[in-house]
């Protein structure tokens, strides 16, 4: 997917208009390949005019200090993983942040967005499998990486009769304040060739 930075465009208290258009200055509409081409201070390589926008657009605001990525790592010890949060700090000087995370069942996630989405008081608790949280890192300008490693042995394995799924909440906070917050969906499980030179197969969980 790409991304674009627009936040000198978009201010807090005006009203913009986002428009996401998708070119073919070449106007190829052909299964034989075309030629380069300049396009203005552009290099337009062979290509085919079949494309567009085929996904969803999505409108993102965060704090200067952001979660710009979650990646959930899984183990061989298999209600073990490992939780890479990659932090981007755009403000230009070290800053000092706490960093915490919250797993919970993706199907207790699930009923309390619904809840929230019905509106009025929701009295829905959603139990966490596993917390920690790491206190004043130094964030430095531009890309930070901050690691977890998640401890679960009750949690529920994923496989392909019981696809158990489960959130990786990760949030940045300034004290007690919570500045951002990002998810990730995973599943606990591990896959692993077994019998290689006899009977070799590959296996899941073991």
């Amino acid at each position: 997917p790409f991304e674009v930075d627009i936040s000198d465009a978009a201010r807090p208290g005006e009203e913009i208009e986002l428009a996401v258009r998708v070119t073919d200055a070449g106007g190829n509409f052909d299964w034989r390949d075309s030629s380069p081409f300049q396009w203005g201070q552009y290099t337009i390589p062979m290509s085919h005019g079949f494309g567009g926008v085929t996904g969803r657009v999505r409108l993102i605001s965060c704090d200067p200090v952001y979660v710009d990525d979650i990646y959930v790592q899984n183990t061989p010890a298999i209600t073990d993983a490992n939780v890479i949060a990659t932090i981007r700090n755009t403000t230009g000087k070290s800053v000092s942040r706490n960093a915490r995370v919250l797993v919970m069942a993706k199907s207790d996630v699930d009923e309390l967005n619904r809840l929230l989405h019905q509106g009025g008081e929701v009295d829905f608790i959603t139990p966490i499998t596993f917390q920690s949280e790491q206190k004043d890192l130094q964030l430095e300008p531009g890309t930070n990486t901050v690691s977890f490693r998640i401890t679960a042995p009750n949690a529920k394995l994923w496989d392909l009769d019981h696809p158990n799924l489960y959130v990786a909440d990760v949030g940045v906070e300034d004290g007690t304040n919570g500045m951002d917050r990002a998810q990730q969906v995973f599943g606990f499980r591990w896959f692993a060739p077994d019998g290689i030179g006899t009977n070799a197969m590959f296996r899941l969980n073991g």
